[in-house]
């Protein structure tokens, strides 16, 4: 049990299983030459000088020169320690150069910007989708939604939806929706005791489940295997917002949004 953690603790920290496995057997039988090595490990004559020259740079492995030729042995364990420490100030060393990096990859993509369609599958897909909208929003901005049935059948989704809105609010943009009647015992579970929220409800035939912000809308289909498809195109997302603006100025105001949108964001149709 305990070569099996001190294993699985090697790869953690970044050894390739042929490492381990060499590292191991040094570890098991102590100085050897290259064929016990190769015999307790299976690794191919071709490959074991190169992964015993990477424990040795990794400093974890030393030799010496005898007359039988290059004996390896495992360095003290301390050294480990060691090989963490120097992992550290490596990673420590690209964060500051991803830090200055990052604005301008940002600008190649916003330059390189293209209408797309993706789709994603599942609930960690669905997920992924909407934390990419939640990067994308900024303070003070909104987006809006349609919800349009059975929502209340799906407990994951539900209780996904009021963690988002928690995260939704802490950052201060803010979310109109339009649905049906029917819908609003779910719907106000979601936002209940929130507040940057107004939905609307109509009688008045809706599009199928959307999300729209800023360039993008979402298509969302939340059956027994949930699916979102996103849409990047200026144009279309620019179209169902002029019809979602249509369907709020007649929807019937709920009393319990959170605060009324049109308090807080300049603009909002009554």
């Amino acid at each position: 049990i305990i070569f099996m953690k001190i294993e699985a603790f090697l790869e953690s920290i970044g050894f390739t299983e042929g490492e381990t496995r060499a590292y191991m057997a040094l570890i098991r039988n102590g100085p050897s030459t290259v064929g016990p090595i190769l015999r307790e490990t299976h690794i191919s004559q071709s490959k074991i000088y190169d992964i015993l020259e990477r424990l040795i740079q990794k400093g974890v492995a030393t030799y010496v020169i005898t007359d039988e030729g290059k004996v390896f042995s495992a360095a003290s364990p301390r050294f480990l320690m060691d090989f963490i420490e120097n992992r550290e100030k490596e990673l420590l060393e690209k964060k500051r150069a991803l830090k200055t990096l990052l604005p301008k990859i940002e600008a190649v993509m916003k330059r390189e910007a293209k209408d797309e369609a993706v789709i994603f599958e599942g609930i960690k897909g669905f997920k992924s989708a909407y934390m990419e909208m939640f990067e994308r929003l900024k303070k003070g901005e909104e987006y809006a939604f349609f919800a349009v049935s059975d929502l209340e059948k799906h407990e994951e989704l539900v209780k996904f939806f009021r963690q988002f809105h928690f995260k939704r609010q802490r950052k201060g943009f803010f979310v109109r929706g339009i649905s049906y009647p029917a819908a609003r015992k779910a719907i106000e579970r979601i936002f209940f005791g929130l507040s940057g929220w107004e939905v609307r409800y109509t009688q008045s035939p809706l599009p199928f489940h959307t999300v729209i912000y800023k360039d993008t809308i979402m298509l969302l289909n939340w059956s027994k295997s949930p699916s979102l498809f996103k849409i990047r195109c200026k144009k279309i997302a620019g179209d169902y917002m002029k019809f979602f603006e249509s369907i709020w100025k007649k929807a019937k105001r709920s009393r319990h949004a959170g605060s009324h949108i049109r308090n807080v964001i300049p603009g909002v149709p009554v």
